[in-house]
């Protein structure tokens, strides 16, 4: 809800029915399509800037990670959950490692990372949730 809303607090009788029902719809078919094979589709820039919306949406993808890490890395392999974090992590800009950011100023890198998005999602998914 705060990463929708933008406010660290709910209303007082909680996160509206309505938007639970969205979320919940939206996760639905999410999970479906990866179960499918199918790539998520990538959010569409409102700027007329690619970059800057992949951006957004990676800095909320690994905001939303970091919140709930513990459970994440508790579920499967560290190593496997962060190499395939690698594209989220590098074009989110949250962080100054010098590669992150090598990555970020080279057109042809930066490229390459956000090809890989769909696919690590994937890879992600059905790390989390392929039968053992």
């Amino acid at each position: 809800f705060r990463l929708v809303t933008g406010t660290d607090e709910t209303p007082g009788g909680g996160i509206p029915e309505t938007f639970r029902q969205c979320v919940t719809k939206l996760a639905g078919a999410m999970a479906q399509a990866l179960e499918m094979g199918q790539s998520l589709e990538l959010p569409e820039p409102e700027d007329g800037d690619p970059m800057n919306a992949l951006e957004n949406w990676c800095a909320g993808f690994v905001d939303t990670f970091l919140e709930h890490e513990d459970e994440w890395l508790d579920a499967a392999s560290e190593e496997e959950a962060a190499d395939l974090m690698v594209p989220m992590l590098t074009l989110s800009g949250l962080f100054d490692d010098e590669d992150f950011q090598n990555v970020r100023n080279s057109e042809k890198l930066s490229s390459q990372m956000a090809d890989a998005i769909p696919d690590s999602l994937t890879d992600l998914y059905l790390l989390f949730h392929a039968p053992d």
